[in-house]
C-alpha cells in the first residue's frame, strides 16, 4: 500500500524486500532490491541518495527469528525527519 501510494504520487521508489515475490508491482519508477536484513552493505547501497526510508517490516511468522539491529553506520542523517504521506 505504501509503495502504491508513492508510485501514484509520482515518486521514485526503491523497495528492499526479503523475497522476490513479496512485491509483484511492475512500474517504471520502482526498483526492487532483494536482500536479507543482515546484509548491511546491500541495504546501504539501496538506500543511499534516498530522501526518505520507510520501514514496513512485519512480524516474522517464525517467532524464533528476531531482528536484532538494523542500524547501518553512515546511512542515517540527522536531517531525516518524520513526515506524513
Amino acid at each position: 500500500m505504501v509503495v502504491k501510494e508513492a508510485l501514484t504520487h509520482g515518486d521514485q521508489v526503491v523497495a528492499y524486500v526479503r523475497r522476490a515475490d513479496a512485491l509483484p508491482e511492475n512500474h517504471p519508477n520502482l526498483q526492487v532490491v532483494v536482500g536479507s536484513l543482515d546484509d548491511h552493505r546491500k541495504m546501504k547501497d539501496a538506500f543511499t541518495n534516498s530522501d526518505a526510508v520507510i520501514s514496513a517490516l512485519g512480524p516474522a511468522q517464525d517467532k524464533s527469528r528476531k531482528v536484532k539491529d538494523l542500524s547501518i553506520p553512515g546511512l542515517m542523517k540527522p536531517s531525516f525527519k518524520p513526515c506524513r504521506l
